[in-house]
């Protein structure tokens, strides 16, 4: 099964306020990873987010980063009773393609 889906959302601030709110692990913390998340968002690392409604943290590969234009991220899928035995993906564009 091939399962692409593609969400969209302008945000009034400026394009390198944006990536720092995404990229810098303590800015994330504040509104999005409701436990915590480790680490930098840099290519080629693994950090950790960590969600207060999910449990234990998980790792998330960081494929791609494109200072103020693009972060790509990937980690492992999970279902009710454990694993999903794919990956998922995400690409984040900061700047209107």
């Amino acid at each position: 099964m091939d399962l692409k889906f593609r969400v969209f959302a302008h945000v009034s601030r400026p394009v390198h306020e944006v990536f720092e709110a995404v990229a810098d692990p303590d800015k994330l913390s504040a509104y999005f990873t409701t436990g915590g998340a480790k680490g930098r968002l840099e290519t080629g690392k693994t950090v950790e987010w960590d969600f207060h409604d999910f449990p234990g943290a998980f790792p998330v590969e960081v494929i791609e980063v494109v200072p103020d234009e693009r972060i790509v991220l990937r980690w492992d899928a999970n279902e009710a009773g454990g694993k999903a035995g794919y990956r998922a993906r995400s690409r984040r564009a900061t700047r209107p393609r």
